[in-house]
């Protein structure tokens, strides 16, 4: 079975030097939606007070992961932010994501 995206932004993330309790994922995710209401569900369980949320996705997938977060937790505020690669293979591994990531506006 393949890695999850989750599993590979966690291995990134470490790459930059996130440290490790600071790193959430959730690899259960078939789909945005429910990539969203997994993770919310997760955080709540935590008791997690969550003002806003970053969204870091593809590029194609940027505009419905933004309107479909919007949709599930609306009570948060949403950045989108994603970075151009040129291959889908390995966006997420992009130097890129080393960088500060700016809201985009969809």
């Amino acid at each position: 079975m393949p890695r999850s995206e989750a599993v590979r932004y966690r291995e990134r993330a470490l790459e930059l030097r996130v440290p490790p309790a600071a790193l959430l994922i959730e690899p259960r995710a078939t789909n945005t939606r429910e990539n969203v209401g997994f993770t919310k569900a997760h955080l709540e369980e935590w008791g997690a007070d969550v003002k806003s949320v970053l969204l870091a996705s593809k590029p194609y997938e940027e505009r419905r992961a933004y309107a479909t977060a919007r949709r599930l937790w609306p009570e948060v505020e949403i950045v989108s932010a994603s970075c151009f690669s040129p291959s889908r293979a390995s966006w997420w591994h992009s130097l890129c994501l080393a960088k500060p990531w700016l809201p985009t506006t969809v």
